[in-house]
């Protein structure tokens, strides 16, 4: 079966995801890459209720993490293709 233009850029987009993540947390282990793929596609609907409460969530966690890290900052991570949310 030959991969398409798609699965290629696909492919090479993870890898990036897979790859930047393994820098950002070099003590991460398999199960947390499972996770990281996991939550890319399926999104995390099975925790949150509301995109705004997710949001306000997300937004709380960030300003308590920047104090913890000035000297490397935060950066987002590209979303893996086929995220939804």
């Amino acid at each position: 079966m030959k991969n398409t233009k798609r699965d290629e850029t696909f492919l090479r987009e993870t890898r990036h995801v897979i790859e930047r993540h393994i820098d950002l947390y070099p003590k991460c282990e398999p199960d947390d890459i499972v996770k990281l793929l996991y939550q890319s596609e399926f999104g995390c609907g099975h925790f949150v209720r509301s995109k705004e409460i997710a949001g306000e969530y997300l937004k709380r966690e960030y300003e308590a993490c920047m104090p913890r890290f000035p000297q490397k900052g935060f950066i987002p991570l590209p979303p893996l293709p086929g995220n939804t949310l």
